[in-house]
């Protein structure tokens, strides 16, 4: 009676759970229920122990809720996996027919028997049979491996402690097969094998990274490289190796690698630990996915690129220098007359080493000194002006004071190879040179120590603004005293150009002096003059010209305009054009071929004129003309005269 009332009060306890899938707690149980709580949480146990509810722990209460089971049986027949149910005594107490195909015995054989007295293989191993005993309230999981008849076997062994229905414990062991997992593993674990000695004996650095930049393996070379252990970079990443400014760009590569664009290179500065500089590589990074083409890691190989950097980069500079040489050669070709060549020169050698003061001198030979035309930069200008008291711009250094220095033979290195470098001196007898001697005298030297200490100068690299024998100037480059003129070559060289230009511009100095001497003396002549170009342009008239015929340059602008002006009648004019180009086929350079013409002045007088036409050298014709009009006229009033005289006379009488 009693054990039925015992079993009544458990159907009510389970009955009541079953309205509560998600569970209930003791408290619950028994307000819901009526009984005692105490026998409730007495009946929930022995359930829970039977296997019939299942309780979990939820903050401090207990809550217990109907236990999920499948029939043993259903179970053992639709798994893949080999089970056998053992008791608490260990004897077999079921099989499933997996396990009974593997060991090639019926169920009855096995059924009862003891696991040590039962043939059946995996848990007839000594380790196995530990396992199994050793098993109490917790579940043990464990490989295992046997040899059969067709070789090696692994399997995944679940021993789990099992309460059946009536209350009795036992175990139950699981076996998966796990063979084709563990081929495949020993297959990966060789296959790894191999291509580490593949990787350990490559020359270029190879480093595998997660996708967090964890480093997980690097090769022999790159240890040997960066001068590392794999020991030193256990649960490192690679970002130690990266200067911090290249991070962001490499992780948006990194993060755009998948299975449809794998690979990326990517160029990398690396400080090197053993030598403290800096090398660069390039790193061919490729993404390793797995079979659902999920990104598992990152392998990447590297190629020490510096050699070719540091080539590109001359390279680079290179056509930058004679980009500069070029730019600069034609801001000379197209330099505007009147433009300040010595503020360009300045200018362009401040662009060529920046920060350092630039002084650029131009040079009279006829008064024998030498004047600053230009100063760079803006603060070596302003120093000077403060430390000096004015604005030396324009400032003149007589170059006689040259021959009476002590520096002389020092200074003449400067005219004689046209460059020279020289050590200020900042202290008297320190052995450098005066920087008043290189402005010869001309600022005083304790004035000049102080520009020398306010700018921390430390050389003076001069360059003489020299070409064909003829010296225009100088340019002086001062330097702080922890710097060196770089691209020395190409400073020469545009000093060089500039030298040039100087050159071109003297000389067309000259030459329009020249040319305005010439064209005062033509202008200045007693008779007319006319200079006409091969192509029949008449270039220049002087003053005679205008005053004996009336025309101007705007009148006659060509020999064609001439002849219709000066020789209205066509037969005329037809006579002096074939004269005219008769004399022009066929008279040489030098040779004169006068001609007499009468013309039609501007006034509408004629005149009788002489024409002295002379070719020069460059077909240049130049005219001389001669009014003989008046000449003309007192030619014919003696000629008159003389007709008039003999009229008088009569005839001659001779006596027989």
């Amino acid at each position: 009676m009693e054990a039925k009332e015992e079993q009544d009060t458990a159907s009510r306890i389970l009955r009541t759970l079953r309205l509560r899938p998600r569970g209930m707690t003791i408290t619950e149980v028994a307000k819901k229920t009526r009984i005692n709580r105490n026998s409730v949480s007495k009946y929930l146990e022995v359930l829970r122990v039977a296997g019939q509810v299942d309780a979990a722990v939820i903050g401090n209460a207990k809550v217990y809720a109907i236990a999920q089971r499948v029939p043993l049986s259903s179970f053992l027949c639709f798994t893949r996996n080999m089970i056998l149910v053992l008791d608490s005594a260990f004897r077999i107490v079921q099989i499933n027919d997996r396990f009974l195909d593997l060991a090639g015995v019926e169920k009855r054989a096995v059924i009862g028997l003891h696991i040590e007295d039962a043939p059946l293989p995996i848990i007839s191993d000594k380790g196995v049979l530990r396992t199994i005993r050793d098993v109490r309230r917790e579940q043990v999981h464990t490989d295992v491996s046997c040899r059969l008849d067709d070789g090696e076997f692994f399997f995944s062994m679940q021993v789990i402690p099992t309460v059946f229905d009536d209350g009795e414990r036992g175990c139950t062991v699981v076996l998966e097969d796990i063979t084709a997992r563990k081929q495949y593993e020993q297959a990966l674990q060789l296959s790894e094998a191999k291509f580490r000695a593949i990787v350990q004996d490559q020359a270029e650095p190879l480093c595998r990274f997660l996708p967090g930049g964890r480093i997980i393996f690097v090769n022999r070379a790159f240890c040997e490289t960066f001068d590392v252990s794999e020991e030193d970079l256990a649960g490192t990443t690679l970002w130690q190796f990266i200067p911090p400014s290249f991070h962001k760009g490499i992780e948006t590569k990194l993060r755009d690698l998948g299975p449809d664009n794998a690979v990326c290179t990517l160029e990398i500065p690396v400080a090197m630990q053993s030598s403290a500089e800096t090398r660069w590589f390039s790193w061919t990074v490729r993404a390793i996915v797995n079979g659902e083409a999920t990104l598992r890691e990152y392998q990447g190989t590297g190629t020490d690129i510096t050699a070719a950097r540091h080539l590109e980069e001359k390279k680079r500079q290179y056509l930058q220098k004679m980009e500069f040489l070029a730019r600069t050669a034609m801001e000379f070709v197209n330099l505007p007359p009147g433009a300040d060549i010595y503020a360009l020169i300045a200018r362009r050698i401040s662009e060529l080493v920046p920060g350092a003061g630039v002084s650029v001198l131009s040079y009279d030979e006829d008064e024998g000194r030498f004047s600053l035309r230009a100063l760079m930069d803006e603060r070596f200008r302003a120093e000077m002006k403060e430390v000096v008291g004015e604005d030396v711009i324009g400032m003149s250094f007589p170059f006689v004071e040259v021959f009476s220095s002590p520096y002389f033979e020092d200074i003449k290195v400067l005219v004689d190879k046209g460059t020279a470098e020289y050590v200020l001196s900042r202290e008297p007898g320190d052995g450098g040179m005066p920087m008043s001697v290189i402005t010869l005298g001309r600022i005083p030297e304790d004035v000049c120590r102080e520009i020398v200490g306010r700018g921390d100068l430390g050389k003076a690299c001069m360059f003489a603004l020299l070409w064909d024998g003829q010296l225009f100037g100088n340019i002086a480059i001062f330097l702080r005293r922890d710097r060196e003129l770089r691209d020395r070559e190409v400073v020469y060289s545009f000093v060089k150009q500039a030298s040039i230009a100087l050159s071109r511009q003297f000389t067309g100095e000259r030459l329009q002096r020249s040319e305005r001497r010439l064209r005062d003396i033509i202008d200045l002549l007693p008779y007319p003059v006319s200079i006409i170009d091969r192509e029949g342009y008449i270039l220049f008239l002087n003053r005679k010209f205008t005053a004996v015929f009336g025309y101007t340059l705007d009148d006659i602008p060509d020999c064609d305009t001439w002849f219709r002006t000066a020789f209205p009648d066509p037969a005329e004019r037809q006579k002096a054009v074939r004269a005219w180009t008769s004399d022009l086929d066929t008279a040489g350079t030098g040779e004169v071929r006068p001609r007499f013409f009468r013309v039609r002045c501007r006034d509408c007088r004629t005149k009788a004129v002489l024409f002295r036409p002379v070719m020069l050298s460059d077909s240049t014709r130049y005219v001389a003309c001669e009014d003989v009009s008046e000449a003309e006229r007192i030619h014919g009033v003696l000629l008159a005269e003389i007709a008039s005289l003999r009229r008088r006379q009569g005839p001659k009488k001779f006596s027989g």
